[in-house]
């Protein structure tokens, strides 16, 4: 599977919301939490985590059971990276599809 990508900081057109829906609509990934890391935060024109979230539309793309998050990063800095694998690491946790280290 390739990575869903778009260019946030030139709010750039691309096939990544569309490819984005079509994985988070798959019955395999039911539930399945989504996290978003939103890179480029260090840059002045970096699209909001509400623009993201408005362009994505994940409000209505994801099931009201799903949990997502749009973490704002910089992979320059490193900002935000731990909080979203962390986020992401507790809903696993917390998910009954989550993987425990004994699988």
């Amino acid at each position: 599977m390739r990575p869903c990508v778009w260019h946030a900081a030139a709010r750039a057109i691309s096939p990544a919301p569309s490819a984005l829906q079509a994985l988070v609509k798959h019955p395999d990934l039911a539930g399945v939490p989504v996290l978003i890391l939103a890179n480029k935060q260090d840059l002045h024109s970096a699209a909001t985590i509400d623009e993201i979230d408005e362009r994505f539309g994940f409000g209505s793309l994801c099931a009201p059971s799903q949990q997502y998050r749009i973490e704002p990063v910089s992979a320059i800095t490193g900002s935000g990276i731990a909080d979203g694998i962390t986020w992401m690491v507790d809903m696993l946790k917390l998910s009954s599809r989550g993987v425990t280290a004994t699988q």
